[in-house]
């Protein structure tokens, strides 16, 4: 019972000390919510795209952190712009930590050259961070025999102070630029540009900046085709090697992996480094059909953390609506974004 109470009790202090450094949840499969990764990947196809995400991290310590997000862009073509919405949702500690977010989207294309194009991109969301006070269990209020519960069966109180608020409504400024070729894309996006409010309190003990910390990323990566059909020259199969480096308030990681699809078949893989988290080695699989794509990928840790951790699971959908141009004699470098 004690151990268990304990066990407790460091998740949820865990919990809140990492989502307040971190703050924003990023996926392995940065992929498959591309408007997430970039404004600029809103419209980046001509068909209607939706995409999905779930993310399990470290399910054996009590369901530590779980990540959804929900996403919807098309492009329209005689205003050469793209328009659609995020919805993230992100819950730390088993629920005592929520945040939610909806994302507004536009992006512009450019064309510079045959098969050239930069693509800019802008977002406005609105959040909210809510703390459930009463989940948190703290060492004070912990007994060797009982737990954090007295004989008769009520809760032992704890001489910590709860913070100002227990919800925070903010508003989100981003952007993002990227360009694409026939076989390169790189682009690079910036998050939380106006810093609003992201503290419980209304003056942190050591003076700090409470704002949500600005976040900025820079990615990119290749193409190459493996095999065509000799008849109609569409490519059947591909290989793109890519990387993604994110900095958030001093939060660091690279993530370099490769990324291929042969017929149905999609299979993958990429190793993560961060300056002050856990390392891990990403291993995916998937399917994807005419309108369908479906991929999964876990989460190796070989960090401090461990394996014992559980790992992350992710399970990632995307639905393609509509016809996409056929693009025959040339290579398509972001596909692996739709």
């Amino acid at each position: 019972m004690t151990y268990r109470l304990f066990s407790i009790l460091v998740i949820y202090l865990m919990s809140v000390q990492l989502n307040l450094f971190s703050q924003d949840a990023v996926f392995s499969q940065f992929y498959n919510s591309p408007t997430l990764l970039n404004q600029a990947f809103v419209g980046s196809s001509t068909m209607t795209s939706i995409s999905s995400t779930y993310r399990n991290q470290w399910p054996s310590i009590n369901n530590a952190y779980s990540t959804y997000s929900l996403t919807f862009d098309k492009y329209f073509e005689n205003l050469n712009s793209g328009f659609g919405f995020n919805l993230f949702s992100d819950n730390a500690g088993d629920g005592s930590l929520r945040t939610l977010r909806f994302d507004g989207l536009y992006s512009y294309k450019v064309k510079i050259a045959n098969n050239k194009y930069i693509r800019g991109g802008i977002s406005l969301g609105y959040g909210q961070r809510r703390l459930d006070w009463d989940r948190f269990i703290f060492y004070d209020a912990l007994d060797p025999l009982t737990g954090n519960l007295t004989p008769s069966g009520t809760r032992r109180p704890s001489k910590e102070v709860p913070p100002d608020f227990f919800n925070i409504n903010f508003l989100t400024i981003g952007t993002g630029l990227l360009y694409s070729d026939e076989n390169f894309y790189i682009g690079t996006s910036f998050d939380n540009i106006n810093q609003p409010r992201n503290s419980f309190y209304k003056v942190t003990p050591d003076g700090t900046n409470t704002g949500r910390d600005l976040k900025y990323s820079l990615h990119g990566g290749y193409y190459f085709a493996l095999a065509k059909d000799f008849r109609t020259k569409e490519t059947l199969g591909f290989v793109s090697p890519n990387f993604l480096y994110l900095n958030h308030g001093g939060f660091s990681q690279l993530n370099v992996g490769l990324y291929s699809e042969l017929s149905r078949l999609i299979v993958g893989g990429a190793y993560r480094y961060s300056n002050s988290n856990t390392d891990a080695v990403i291993a995916l699989f998937g399917v994807r059909f005419d309108y369908f794509k479906l991929i999964y990928s876990f989460d190796y840790n070989i960090g401090s953390v461990g394996i014992k951790s559980g790992g992350a699971h992710e399970l990632g959908l995307t639905f393609n609506i509509g016809t996409e141009k056929p693009k025959i004699n040339i290579n398509d470098c972001t596909q692996i974004f739709r």
